[in-house]
């Protein structure tokens, strides 16, 4: 079976660890999370919400749209932060 969801994090409260949690699970319902940007790479509460979906065995697909070195920099910046 597939399954397919749009995910935006940018609305969901993520103060505490336990509502990163639970936004890390609801992003599992969908095994591969798809990113891409032009600029900047997640931050925040958004990086901090991958790290907790990473660790629950979710599957992180980038793109660099247009081919942008700036977002390629910056999505390593943030897998050396989450998975140092």
């Amino acid at each position: 079976p597939m399954a397919w969801q749009v995910f935006d994090a940018r609305g969901p409260g993520a103060a505490t660890p336990a509502e990163r949690k639970q936004l890390a699970a609801q992003l599992l319902q969908s095994p591969v999370v798809f990113v891409n940007g032009h600029d900047v790479a997640p931050r925040d509460k958004h990086e901090e919400i991958l790290k907790e979906y990473l660790a629950a065995g979710g599957f992180l697909f980038a793109e660099a749209c247009c081919g942008r070195k700036e977002f390629d920099r910056d999505f390593r910046r943030m897998i050396k932060n989450i998975l140092p």
